[in-house]
C-alpha cells in the first residue's frame, strides 16, 4: 500500500525546512537570549525575570490544548485546518516578537512591560507552532514519507538554531559594540536590530510554507472532539504516557542546555565569546547525525533509536561535569547534545504522528494538533516550574548579571543546571525506552487496515 502512494514534491519537502527553520530561529533566539536579556540588559533580577517567563510558559501551556481544540474542530472552506493559520499568525508574531526586546522604562514599569508584552507573545505563538508542526501529520499517512519530511524538517530547526546562536549572537555583540573587557557597550541597540531580522524571516516563512505545502489527510468524522475527550483518549494510551514523559525530558533538556549555555560561556569559563563555536559543535553534531536517523530507525528499531540517543546524551552530560573549568568540556558536551538530540528528536516527531493514527484507526476521532498540544501543556508546565525554581536557585546562590565576575556558588550552580539536569533528562528516556511497544502497534494497525481493504 505504501509503495503506491506518490511522492511528496521536494519543494513542499523544503517548505517544511523553512518553516522548522523560523520556528528554530526565534524560538531558539527567545530560549538563549530572552533570560539573560532581562537579567543583564533590562537589569531585572534573575527571581523576577524567572517568575516573567515561567508564568508566561504556564499561560502558554494552558493555552496550547484550548487553541489546538480551535484548530482540530474548525474546517475553511477548502477543507484545510491548518495552512491558513502558517499566514495569520505569522503577522502578529513577527509584530510581538520585536517588542520583546524593547526595554521601555526601568524597575516596576520595565518588569509590567516584559510581563505583558510576553503573554501576548504566546498567542500567536501557539499558533504558529501547532501549525508548523502539525502540518507533518496531515502530509502524508506514509511513515516512510513522514520520516522523510522529519529530517527536513529537521535540517531547518538545526539551522535555525545555528544562525540564533552562530549568526545572531555575534551580530548583537557587535552591533552594540564591545569594549576593551570584551563586554557590550550598548546591547539595547544589539538585540533590537537583532529582532527586526528573525520577525521578517517569521513573516517570510509563514507564507512559503503556506503556498507550497499541502493537506492531504482529512478526518471523515464531522463532530468536534472536546479537550477532556481527547485527554480521555491519549491516556488510554499507555505509550502515550511514554512519550509524554520522554517530550517533557526532551523539551528541558534542550532548554537547559541552550539557555545556561550563555551563562556557562560566561560566567564559568569566563569566555562569552565560545558560546558561538559551541553551538557550531552542536550543530555539527547534529548535522553528522541527521543523514543517518532514517537508515538507523529502519535498521534497528524505534527503541533502540530512543536507547542510543538518551546514551550519547548522559556521556555528554558526564564529560561536562567532569570537565566543567575547561573549555573541552563543554564542547564535547554539546557535539553530544547536537547528536543524540538529533536521534530522539526525529522519534519523538514520528510517535506523535503514529500515535494519531492509531488513535483514528481505535476510535474514529483523529486529534492532529491536539496530541501535540496535549503533550506541550504537561511539557511546558513543568518547564515554567524549573525555571521558576532555577531563577530562584540563582537568586540564592547571589547570582548578579551586573557584576564582571560570579560568586563561586553560583558557578557550581550553573555547572549543576546544565551538567546534572541534562544527565537527569536523558536516564528518564534510556528507561522508558526499554518499554516502548509503538512499532508493534503500528505495524498491527497496518496489518489490520490491509485486511479491511483486502475485504473491499
Amino acid at each position: 500500500m505504501e509503495a503506491n502512494k506518490p511522492k511528496l514534491p521536494f519543494i513542499e519537502r523544503i517548505s517544511y525546512t523553512v518553516s522548522a527553520f523560523s520556528y528554530n530561529f526565534w524560538s531558539t533566539f527567545i530560549s538563549t537570549f530572552l533570560l539573560y536579556f532581562y537579567t543583564d540588559v533590562v537589569g531585572i533580577r534573575p527571581s523576577v525575570a524567572g517568575l516573567i517567563i515561567s508564568s508566561a510558559v504556564i499561560w502558554d501551556a494552558v493555552n496550547d490544548p484550548l487553541f489546538a481544540a480551535v484548530v482540530d474542530n474548525h474546517r475553511f472552506k477548502n477543507g484545510d485546518k491548518m495552512r491558513p493559520y502558517l499566514i495569520w499568525a505569522s503577522i502578529p508574531l513577527a509584530l510581538l516578537f520585536v517588542l520583546l526586546f524593547v526595554q521601555v522604562g526601568t524597575g516596576t514599569v520595565s518588569v509590567v512591560v516584559a510581563f505583558v508584552t510576553y503573554f501576548l507573545f504566546k498567542i500567536p505563538s501557539t499558533f504558529n507552532s501547532i501549525t508548523t508542526g502539525g502540518m507533518i501529520k496531515v502530509a502524508t499517512p506514509v511513515t516512510a514519507q513522514r520520516i522523510n519530511i522529519c529530517q527536513f524538517f529537521c535540517f531547518g530547526a538545526i539551522f535555525g538554531a545555528a544562525f540564533s546562536a552562530l549568526v545572531m549572537w555575534p551580530m548583537v555583540r557587535g552591533l552594540s559594540g564591545v569594549d576593551a573587557n570584551n563586554n557590550m557597550i550598548n546591547p539595547k541597540y544589539g538585540f533590537l536590530i537583532a529582532a527586526v531580522i528573525v520577525a521578517v524571516v517569521i513573516v517570510v516563512a509563514g507564507v512559503f510554507q503556506y503556498f507550497c505545502t499541502k493537506e492531504r489527510i482529512h478526518s471523515e468524522k464531522t463532530k468536534n472532539v472536546s479537550i477532556f475527550k481527547a485527554c480521555s483518549l491519549l491516556f488510554k494510551q499507555k505509550n502515550y504516557l511514554r512519550v509524554l514523559c520522554m517530550s517533557i525530558s526532551y523539551g528541558l533538556l534542550i532548554s537547559l542546555a541552550m539557555t545556561y549555555g550563555v551563562y556557562y560561556c560566561d560566567c564559568v569559563i569566563s569566555r562569552p565569546d565560545l558560546f558561538t563555536p559551541m553551538s557550531a559543535v552542536y550543530i555539527g553534531g547534529s548535522l553528522i547525525m541527521l543523514p543517518f536517523v532514517g537508515k538507523l530507525h529502519k535498521k534497528i528499531g524505534r527503541n533502540k533509536m530512543l536507547f542510543l540517543g538518551s546514551a550519547v546524551l548522559a556521556i555528554g552530560s558526564i564529560v561536562f561535569v567532569a570537565l566543567s573549568k575547561s573549555m573541552i568540556g563543554g564542547f564535547v558536551f554539546f557535539f553530544c547534545v547536537g547528536c543524540g538530540t538529533q536521534m530522539i528528536n526525529v522519534m519523538l516527531s514520528l510517535n506523535n504522528a503514529d500515535l494519531t493514527d492509531i488513535i483514528e484507526f481505535q476510535e474514529g476521532d483523529r486529534l492532529d494538533s491536539m496530541v501535540t498540544t496535549i503533550t506541550s501543556f504537561f511539557e511546558k508546565a513543568i518547564q515554567a516550574l524549573l525555571t521558576l525554581l532555577l531563577g530562584f536557585v540563582l537568586d540564592i546562590c547571589h547570582y548578579d548579571g551586573m557584576l564582571d565576575k560570579q560568586p563561586d556558588e553560583a558557578i557550581v550552580a550553573i555547572v549543576c543546571i546544565i551538567g546534572v539536569g541534562t544527565l537527569i533528562c536523558a536516564l528518564i528516556t534510556f528507561l522508558l525506552s526499554k518499554k516502548f511497544t509503538l512499532d508493534e502497534q503500528v505495524k498491527e494497525m497496518n496489518d489490520a487496515k490491509a485486511l479491511i481493504e483486502e475485504g473491499k
